[in-house]
């Protein structure tokens, strides 16, 4: 799991951007899970700062848009201010034994003279559901809502339609308050 600031560097500041955080290391785009330098291009939006950073690392300097899921997010996260939540996806970090993660971004709040900025949490719902579960991993996450946003749904397995045999779990994320809708696994039999 991660946590990550992730912020907007126009063409004209990526040398900038990239001897400031990235150590003089290159912005990267993310091609078939493999992280590969970015080529020049009109904008990007490169992960600054990634919680924890010991298991996060290699994703400093990730164009977050150069792959379609993470993109939606994080465009319609900035149009709107809404916190959004992307299909489930393969994370940089676990490309060598793929687990679905999703992922959560989330506007900050703008600021004049500052580049757009959104906060993106990285979690495994896998996990997550094993520890709601007593260690139980026939168990899968079937809504995710956001409570803070008055139960607002951000995504289904089930299209929404609530099971009698669900129960549902707080989690805090980025500041946000959700809830995880748990189905133990047997019933998508």
């Amino acid at each position: 799991d991660a946590l990550a600031v992730v912020q907007e560097v126009p063409a004209s500041g990526r040398e900038a951007f990239e001897q400031n955080y990235l150590k003089g290391r290159s912005i990267l785009d993310l091609q078939k899970l493999q992280l590969v330098k970015a080529p020049a291009q009109d904008r990007y939006m490169a992960v600054r700062d990634v919680a924890p950073l010991e298991t996060n690392e290699m994703v400093l300097g990730l164009n977050m848009i150069s792959e379609a899921s993470r993109a939606e997010a994080i465009d319609r996260s900035l149009k709107t201010g809404e916190t959004v939540l992307t299909k489930p996806l393969i994370a940089v970090q676990d490309a060598k034994q793929p687990i679905q993660s999703w992922l959560m971004v989330r506007r900050v709040a703008p600021r004049e003279g500052r580049p757009a900025q959104v906060v993106s949490a990285l979690f495994h719902p896998d996990k997550l559901a094993r520890k709601v579960n007593g260690g139980e991993s026939r168990a899968q996450i079937c809504g995710v809502y956001d409570v803070s946003d008055g139960h607002r749904l951000l995504w289904s397995e089930t299209l929404g339609k609530h099971s009698p045999e669900s129960h549902r779990i707080p989690l805090r994320i980025g500041g946000r308050t959700l809830e995880l809708e748990i189905l133990s696994e047997q019933r998508f039999d």
